[in-house]
């Protein structure tokens, strides 16, 4: 078993320098070539080059944040569950009275789609947000619903191959349990790794740049969840979409 763990610890830390290093030598590399005499004789070149540099720095934030987030989550008592398990709605328990007012959420979640949108301006990309009327608490603090639902929404934009993103953030109550769902109309994730994209550094499908993400997402996403007792459960079919159901006690 040592043996094991050692070997686990050294990937991660692999995985981990990778994720970091690469943006960090796109940054440097970038900057490097404008001292170039051709670089500095052309706005276009130079304009393209401070570009991709701002690309690799932003990637490098997100990787930061999103370990950030999991170390500040890494305490907590987890409820493990594999990916692709469905909810009964006597599978939660009892969670923080704690959590985002309807207005707040709205605030947050408006907020969130216009930063993500802002990160492709070449894609139609439309977000719908639809609350349930009348008293509503996402039993999440707002830092929380921020990091649960800014990697969902990267992720449904980031991966779409349609002409037009179209993405659906809903949140209602069913009994004693809040239902968060974003659904989107993208490329889907296979089969095959429905159970592996809540891994750390885990991701499917496309590796083009645009794709290329830090793969600390939805294990993010599920950390948070399952600290407050909660469920994730993933619905994807390849080319048509996919739909993250997360499920919180009241």
């Amino acid at each position: 078993m040592p043996t094991e763990l050692t070997h686990k610890d050294q990937e991660y830390r692999i995985l981990l320098s990778h994720k970091l290093l690469t943006p960090l030598a796109t940054i440097l590399a970038n900057l490097s070539l404008l001292h170039r005499p051709e670089c500095l004789d052309s706005p276009q070149i130079r304009e393209e080059i401070v570009s991709d540099a701002e690309a690799a720095a932003r990637k490098l934030i997100r990787a930061i944040d999103y370990l950030s987030a999991l170390a500040s989550v890494s305490h907590r008592p987890f409820a493990a569950e594999p990916a692709g398990q469905q909810c009964r709605p006597d599978d939660v328990s009892p969670g923080s009275p704690a959590g985002t007012p309807r207005a707040q959420a709205t605030e947050i979640l408006e907020m969130l789609a216009a930063s993500v949108r802002a990160r492709y301006p070449d894609l139609d990309a439309r977000i719908e947000i639809n609350l349930a009327a009348g008293p509503l608490t996402i039993p999440l603090a707002p830092e929380e619903l921020e990091m649960v639902v800014e990697p969902l929404l990267d992720n449904a934009l980031r991966f779409c191959d349609k002409p037009q993103a179209s993405v659906r953030v809903q949140a209602s109550t069913s009994g004693s349990s809040m239902i968060l769902v974003v659904a989107d109309n993208g490329r889907g994730i296979d089969p095959a790794d429905h159970d592996r994209v809540f891994e750390h550094f885990v991701q499917s499908g496309d590796r083009s740049p645009r794709c290329a993400g830090v793969g600390l997402g939805l294990s993010l996403v599920k950390a948070i969840v399952s600290s407050h007792r909660g469920r994730v459960s993933l619905l994807s079919t390849p080319g048509v979409g996919t739909t993250i159901r997360i499920k919180l006690p009241t």
